[in-house]
């Protein structure tokens, strides 16, 4: 979700939670890593794709914590798919691409933070038809 990308969202979310990522756990993806919860290997994949993303590189850091837990030929694919994954997200918004309908919503979506629906947020009038909007409160 760092890239705005309301299809790659829609997709992911059911993946995330079979996987047996919790709903905080998946709404804290679409901001920073800097949430609690995740186990060190968890939180320095998260940094890797926030610092990509942020700055187009990842901290001296962040690469001192990965090597602990990934071998050299995971890190180079987890820099490759962090890339493609911006690719894809950076195309699918531009081609303005509708969430697919077979895609099984959860019957208790997961959204990411609310500021994400205003007005200059990704999620379209069309998206919401598609996943409904967040409770208030």
């Amino acid at each position: 979700m760092r890239c705005g990308s309301p299809h790659e969202w829609a997709q992911h979310v059911p993946i995330a939670s079979s996987a047996g990522l919790t709903a905080e756990q998946i709404a804290a993806t679409a901001r920073t890593s800097a949430a609690t919860g995740w186990s060190e290997p968890h939180k320095a994949v998260l940094d890797a794709v926030d610092e990509l993303h942020t700055t187009s590189t990842v901290s001296r850091h962040t690469w001192e914590t990965l090597p602990r837990h990934y071998s050299e030929p995971q890190l180079i694919e987890l820099i490759l798919l962090i890339g493609h994954y911006h690719e894809v997200a950076f195309a699918l918004n531009a081609l303005k691409t509708p969430i697919d309908l077979w895609v099984p919503l959860p019957r208790a979506p997961v959204h990411p933070p609310a500021d994400l629906w205003g007005p200059s947020g990704p999620f379209a009038p069309a998206v919401r038809e598609r996943l409904p909007r967040p409770a208030a409160g």
